[in-house]
């Protein structure tokens, strides 16, 4: 699922996440970047773009964003579909 490197990041493509949001039911998890980000994002336009997504995603109310720890540098980026916060279901 994580298609692209970058630096020391591997990560998905930002027309991959826009796709998975469309198609993700709530509670739905996608693991969109491993490695360094906050590093990485900030000598790489790929990098950037696909956390900036993420970021925008999550200011909607349409996600919540977790990061897990997996090693020394190393962390693990999901995305999680929540509810809309206007939502009456």
């Amino acid at each position: 699922m994580l298609q692209h490197k970058t630096l020391d990041t591997a990560h998905v493509a930002v027309g991959y996440l826009s796709d998975w949001i469309r198609s993700a039911a709530i509670g739905d998890r996608l693991v969109y970047a491993v490695g360094d980000l906050q590093k990485d994002r900030r000598l790489a336009n790929p990098l950037d773009q696909v956390a900036g997504k993420a970021r925008s995603l999550q200011r909607e109310g349409l996600v919540h964003l977790f990061q897990r720890r997996r090693g020394r540098y190393v962390f693990e980026y999901l995305i999680v579909r929540r509810r809309p916060e206007n939502s009456n279901h």
